[in-house]
């Protein structure tokens, strides 16, 4: 037991000597000084701590800040935790880091289909026609929603169910509107053969002969012994004969005629009244004229209609046939009559001579039959009858007063001496020539003739009373219609089209030929307006819009009037917009056309700049107003506050104009957002509409004219709004509104609209035009920055003279400097789209065509954009709004331009470049609202560079060769795919038709290369099939191409890029081919030369030149000469056939330098005299008599050269002002 206990003291001594380095070791911990970690103790007694996470410090005593960062985004709160952070988020944002705006639309609140746009920490509902409300939730009641009429014809509007509606339709009509008429015949209700014409509702029957009733159903009962007289016709009725008179006469059996010369005075001052069938007609005396000879023909023709006779005129007997002429709409005529006081006369008994110095005329009592050949055209045939009077005349002597001698049709001259011959008579639409042939039983017209038009009387033949035939045309085909007093026929058996302007022989004929031959006009009774036909074209009138057309043999040619071009005057110049940085072209008197320039821009084509501080606006054209634009700032886009102040003034008082306008997209209607500020007459009127209806507010007296204008402030707090004028003036009110908001598109306009007679803003805005006046200080919580676009706007307190020139008759152009139309047809030669310049005009050509007048083939590859109305559109393709990836290879030579243009129903988007930067900019259609980011390096000029742009998701990006940068969009549309997209590069064929925010600034054209472009990473190749337009290219040489610059152009001359008569001091050029051997250029100055070239994928300089290197005669010119030194050396400037694009200058003054790729190599010295009077220049070959080129370069160029220059700041660009032989589109990777 004893030893147990010791062994059991041993083993305590044991563990005590072991636990006692232990203890002293541990010592530092036991106190735990570490609060937030684990402590370790330390050899030395100290320790150290290990935190967890969120603690630091010697004893983990501190919390490490998470929000040191800021890691919150968009205004989130940062809360400090233990190792984490909390974001507190603004309403609107989700995510750990408030990074995401979320989308309020993802629980489909909108309603009945409406498109819901996702805002931040809201969401607008856009709704589709027929409904309305916050969630598309009320049915708009469409029918009396607008004062637009729905149903036509006296239909009633039936509401349905969204935007749609129904029409009951009144009797007679029918359709979705009640815009068809019902044909009451279709049921053939007309029995016994009679004819059913349809009215109104209901429809008539016109009876065969014998029957009568609604339907024709009564057969009617003839008399059987014809009591009646005149022609009447005798029926029996219940038993009872009864008399149906014909027209003029009356009484129980019509034995009475009625006389309307009986009826009271009819026939003023001496004229003869003539008994007619229901009608009378007036012989009027001569220079007398009217249907009551109320009107005296004075000498210059023109009419006094308030002439009273002072006379009675004399009378004479004799029987004179005279031609009267019925219109089927009137009751009354007009009679041709002979002026008798130009003659002295003697009568006969039954005749009439009447003397014109040597000619004779004679009148008949036999009865005649009328001809009259007529224009074509399109109006009703008239009816000639034959009266015959006798009257008594005694001789009349010419009075002693000076008179115009008005000449029967054969004859003109002052006294009616000169004859008029024409052997093929032509008509215009306003001719006519009469013929009389006696009556017999047979009648025969025999004549040729031509024609271009499609409908109008040819010919009109009077026989006997109620019978007649008529020759005419109808679309094209020659009809013929005759009838003998109870029937009428017309027969149409040829179905030829004769209005060709061939010549066709006719021949009509009643019974049988006559077998008389007449001349057609030296043999007519009568004529008017008839000319020698001597070409078809002019009489057809081609020339449309006021052009002139002369014959040109069988053709024509129309010289246009001012403001008109085209083969027939039917295109406006407008159609080809001359005008400048986005102006907008309209026709316009005078010039013909007028350029309405954008914001900052003036001059007769917006060529130059204008720094405006203080607005001046006026209407420049009807129905076009001058406005100006400012961006309504974010506070005021989607808020219920509203605050706008501005300063105006004006000199008409009397206008009813609009000061200020913002409002929602597309066209408005009584439920459209918006606030109007308009001056009425000098009262001031605010008009504003929260989507319940419309409430106008007025000033309470009108304003008068102040020297420093008056100020206006307008201002709305969620319903309610007013305005105050100077202070004074405050007039207030509440419109009804089912929410405080008000979306607005981000646009003020300031003195008009965009819109063409304002037809895009409401209805109830009284606007009568555009503001007259100037308009500044415009400022307040709604206006976000400056001014950022407008039209027509000029500096207040400037005259304005608004850049236009009204020609004088036979001056034409921009400036009425030219005596002929620029564009004229029949003298310009442009094969493509004429444009007029200041100066003169240019021709634009199509894809495929290129020089000055288009009349080159082209094939173009890498595509070479001048900046002067130069675009490329591409065919239509199927683009979406949540994915879009544009790239293309760009060579700029400008640094502002519109690069990529698209646009959809639901968005535009647009790559430019801006100062050297590049900007991409996404516009929603339905916010207004434009995103845009910019590139972070500046490209540079006339070098190659690869860049994208698009939109992923909701950010937009930009890169240029590799640097990306990317922003968010402002405005997250719903997803929406275009299938018609359009793409247009490097501008537009008319730029004022873009929108004003399409790039910074008023739009302007891409000036320099593109290639490689691709849409949706999908290569589109610059090719026939998908483009349509283009200007001009690089030419390419194949080896037997040659160009020079001292030569006229082939087969004409025009302006050339230098003189022939010197040698160039400086000729650059760049190049890119794969051929190792070849000329790039030679320059012949007779005894002396210079080339340069490639051997063996080298550089290689050659010129054999009169220089005197002595230093001695460095400054003397006086030094003998001393034959020419040929030198010939490689440029060690590396391989060159590589098919890169290289650059060479080469200068030569008093030192020979070379330079390539804008390093020198070369630099020789030559003192020489380079004014040499014979110098050829040649580029890419030469022809081949010059035997010495042929030594030093065997071989021509094979490849492209571009940017060719022979002076420092010029580069040809049009190849067609310089001689060429074989040059081609340049091909970089030929395929043979």
């Amino acid at each position: 037991m004893y030893k147990d206990r010791h062994e059991r003291q041993l083993q305590f001594l044991c563990w005590i000597l072991v636990a006692i380095p232990v203890v002293s070791a541990g010592i530092a911990c036991l106190a735990n000084p570490c609060l937030h970690g684990i402590c370790i103790d330390d050899i030395n007694s100290t320790f150290a701590c290990y935190c967890i996470d969120g603690y630091t410090g010697v004893q983990c005593q501190t919390n490490w800040d998470e929000c040191w960062s800021n890691p919150c985004q968009n205004g989130g709160v940062c809360i400090d935790g233990v190792a984490t952070y909390n974001c507190s988020c603004p309403d609107g944002f989700i995510g750990d880091n408030c990074e995401t705006n979320f989308n309020e639309c993802e629980s489909n609140p909108c309603r009945n289909n409406g498109t819901c746009i996702d805002m931040t920490n809201e969401y607008i509902c856009h709704c589709i026609p027929g409904f309305s409300g916050e969630h598309c939730e009320l049915d708009v009641a469409v029918c009396n929603s607008t004062e637009e009429e729905r149903c036509y014809n006296g239909g009633e509007c039936i509401e349905g169910l969204g935007f749609k509606f129904y029409c009951k339709c009144s009797a007679g009509w029918a359709g979705t509107k009640c815009e068809e008429q019902i044909d009451e015949c279709q049921s053939d209700p007309c029995k016994n053969g009679g004819i059913c014409i349809d009215v109104h509702a209901d429809y008539m029957c016109a009876c065969a002969y014998g029957f009568t009733g609604k339907d024709c159903e009564v057969q009617i009962e003839f008399c059987d012994e014809d009591s009646c007289s005149n022609n009447a016709l005798c029926v029996v009725e219940d038993g009872v004969r009864i008399c149906y008179c014909v027209p003029d006469y009356h009484g129980e059996r019509c034995e009475l005629q009625y006389d309307e010369c009986l009826l009271g005075p009819r026939c003023m001052n001496g004229g003869t009244c003539i008994d007619g069938v229901d009608n009378f007609t007036c012989s009027c005396p001569p220079r007398l004229t009217g249907a009551l000879c109320e009107c005296f023909i004075l000498d210059d023709e023109s009419y006094d209609c308030e002439y009273v006779s002072p006379t009675l005129y004399p009378v004479y007997n004799g029987t004179i046939v005279f031609s009267t002429t019925y219109s089927e709409s009137t009751t009354t005529g007009s009679i041709t009559t002979i002026d008798f006081t130009k003659y002295n006369m003697s009568t006969d008994t039954g005749t009439s001579e009447v003397i014109p110095e040597t000619s004779t005329f004679k009148t008949s009592s036999d009865p005649l039959t009328v001809i009259t050949s007529v224009a074509i055209t399109t109006e009703k045939s008239s009816t000639n009858t034959e009266i015959s009077t006798t009257t008594n005349i005694s001789k009349i002597d010419e009075p002693n007063i000076t008179t115009m001698c008005h000449c029967l049709f054969n004859y003109g001259g002052r006294f009616c001496e000169e004859e008029i011959i024409i052997k093929s008579a032509a008509f215009d639409g306003n001719s006519f020539i009469s013929h009389q042939v006696r009556n017999s039983t047979s009648i025969a017209i025999q004549f040729n003739a031509k024609t271009l038009i499609t409908d109008g009387q040819i010919m009109h033949v009077d026989i006997v009373k109620g019978s007649y035939m008529k020759l005419f045309m109808n679309f094209g085909l020659l009809k013929f219609e005759f009838s003998c007093g109870y029937q009428t026929m017309l027969l149409s058996e040829l179905k030829t089209y004769v209005n060709k302007g061939y010549l066709m022989k006719i021949e009509t004929s009643y019974n049988i030929v006559n077998g008389e031959k007449r001349d057609i006009f030296r043999d007519a009774f009568d004529a008017a307006a008839v000319t020698e036909c001597s070409s078809l074209s002019c009489l057809s009138s081609p020339c449309l819009n006021g052009g002139t057309c002369s014959d040109r043999g069988d053709s024509y040619a129309c010289s246009c009037a001012n403001g008109w071009i085209g083969n027939h005057c039917n295109q406006s110049v407008c159609d080809h917009n001359p005008c400048q940085s986005g102006g907008s072209c309209i026709p316009h008197p005078g010039s013909g056309f007028l350029c309405l320039c954008p914001y900052g821009k003036h001059g007769i084509f917006c060529e130059y700049n204008v720094e405006i501080t203080r607005p001046s606006l006026s209407p420049i054209s009807t129905g076009l107003s001058t406005y100006v634009m400012y961006p309504l700032s974010s506070a005021a886009i989607n808020s219920d506050r509203f605050d706008l102040r501005l300063r105006f003034q004006t000199a008409d008082m009397d206008q009813i104009a609009l000061l200020a306008y913002v409002g929602q997209s597309g066209r408005h209607d009584s439920k459209s957002q918006h606030i109007a500020l308009t001056f009425v007459k000098g009262y001031i009127m605010l008009t504003w509409n929260m989507g319940s209806g419309p409430r106008r507010l007025f000033t309470s007296r009108a304003l008068g004219a102040r020297r420093g204008g008056h100020v206006v402030r307008v201002w709305r707090r969620g319903r309610s709004a007013g305005l105050v004028v100077d202070g004074r003036f405050n007039v207030t009110g509440n419109a009804p509104a089912g929410r405080s908001n008000m979306t607005l598109l981000p646009y003020i306009y300031i003195g008009g609209h965009p819109s063409k007679d304002f037809r895009d803003l409401p209805h109830d805005i009284p606007l009568h035009s555009g503001w007259r006046g100037c308009v500044w200080e415009v400022a307040g919580q709604a206006v976000g920055a400056g001014a950022v676009g407008g039209r027509g706007v000029g500096q207040c307190g400037v005259a304005q003279c608004t850049a236009k020139c009204i020609c004088n008759e036979g001056w034409f152009g921009a400036t009425c400097a030219a005596v002929h139309s620029p564009c004229d047809s029949s003298r310009s030669q442009c094969k493509g789209a004429c444009v007029i310049t200041i100066d003169d005009a240019q021709c634009d050509c199509p894809y495929g065509r290129t020089g000055i007048n288009c009349d080159q083939d082209l094939v173009p590859i890498d595509m070479l954009f001048t900046g002067t109305r130069s675009y490329l559109t591409l065919h239509p393709r199927s683009i979406s709004s949540v994915s879009l990836s544009l790239e293309a290879e760009i060579k700029p030579m400008k640094e502002r331009g519109l690069v990529i243009f698209v646009k959809t129903p639901h968005f535009y988007t647009a790559l430019s470049l801006q100062g050297g930067l590049l900007e991409y900019r996404w516009t929603d259609h339905l916010s207004g609202l434009t995103s845009l980011v910019r590139s972070g390096v500046v490209v540079s000029m006339s070098q190659w560079h690869n860049v994208k742009a698009g939109r992923y998701g909701n950010r937009l990006y930009v890169w240029v060769d590799g640097a990306l940068s990317t922003e968010p969009m402002l405005a997250h549309a719903y997803p929406h795919t275009a299938s018609d997209a359009s793409i247009v590069i490097g501008g537009a064929k008319d730029l004022s038709t873009l929108p004003f925010d399409v790039m910074s600034g008023p739009p302007e054209s891409y000036s320099g290369c593109l290639r490689n472009f691709q849409v949706n990473n999908i290569l589109l190749p610059l090719e026939k099939q998908n483009i349509q337009d283009i200007n001009v290219t690089i030419p390419q040489f194949d080896g037997e191409a040659l160009l020079s610059v001292s030569r006229a152009p082939s087969a004409r001359s025009g302006q050339r890029l230098s003189s022939a008569a010197s040698t160039p001091s400086r000729v650059s050029l760049n190049f890119t081919t794969a051929e190792p051997n070849g000329l790039l250029l030679w320059i012949n100055m007779g005894n002396d030369y210079l080339g340069l070239g490639l051997e063996n994928g080298y550089i290689k300089l050659t010129w054999s030149l009169n220089c005197n290197n002595s230093s001695k005669q460095q400054n003397t010119r006086d030094y003998l000469a001393i034959p020419p030194k040929l030198i010939s050396s490689l440029v060690q400037a590396g391989f060159m056939a590589n098919g890169e694009w290289h650059t060479i200058v080469l200068i030569f003054k008093k030192h020979i330098t070379v330079t390539v790729d804008q390093k020198s190599y070369i630099e020789e010295q030559c003192y020489n005299d380079l004014d040499n009077e014979d110098t050829d220049l040649y580029i890419g070959g030469i022809v081949n008599e010059d035997i010495e080129a042929k030594k030093m370069f065997p071989f021509n160029f094979r490849g492209c050269i571009d940017k060719i220059s022979t002076k420092e700041g010029t580069i040809l660009t049009n190849y067609t002002e310089v001689y060429t032989e074989n040059i081609q589109s340049c091909q970089l990777f030929p395929t043979a």
